[in-house]
This record gives structure tokens, C-alpha cells and sequence, in this order.
């Protein structure tokens, strides 16, 4: 297996950030719906996916920290409920990775 410089895995996470970026908005998005309402299982479940996503992709672009927060995440959003503390400690430590 060949590994990539770090300045060649800073470019390839430089162009793909913005994925990122929208996953985060999906979990972010949970976290707001649910101050007010039990949010739609349909966008929970999205949520989850992209957390799981997300965890797989920080990991690989060696950023550890964002990789943990994300299955943090993860766990937060699977049934049979919502963890919101948790789920709200996962992204700002997942927005915090991605600055």
C-alpha cells in the first residue's frame, strides 16, 4: 500500500471539504429540528448515513479526531432515540475538525 505525502492528502481534502461540509449541515440540521420536535425518521437516518460517512472519510484524510466525533455522532443518531446531549458534543467537535 502506498501512502500519500501529507501536502497531497491536504489537496485532495481541500477538494473534496465541501462533502464534508454538506454532511455536517444533515447532522446539524437533526440537532435543530429536535430543540423544537422529534424530528422525521426519514432525516434522522439520513443524518446517521452521513455521520457514518463522514467517520470513514476524516479517518482516511487522517484526521482522527473528526473520524471519532463523527461515530460519536453516529451513535447519538441510531435508534431507538436521538442522544441529543451527545449528538451536540459530536458536532462541535465535528465542526471543530473540519475548520
Amino acid at each position: 500500500m502506498t501512502h500519500l505525502p501529507h501536502q497531497e492528502i491536504e489537496e485532495l481534502w481541500a477538494g473534496i471539504r465541501h462533502l464534508a461540509e454538506e454532511r455536517l449541515a444533515l447532522i446539524e440540521h437533526v440537532v435543530e429540528i429536535s430543540k423544537t420536535a422529534a424530528p422525521d425518521p426519514a432525516a434522522v437516518e439520513e443524518a446517521r448515513r452521513a455521520a457514518h460517512n463522514l467517520a470513514g472519510s476524516l479517518g482516511s484524510f487522517h484526521r482522527p479526531d473528526g473520524s471519532r466525533a463523527a461515530r460519536h455522532a453516529e451513535d447519538a443518531l441510531t435508534p431507538p432515540s436521538i442522544d441529543r446531549d451527545r449528538l451536540i458534543e459530536a458536532v462541535t467537535h465535528l465542526r471543530a475538525a473540519l475548520q
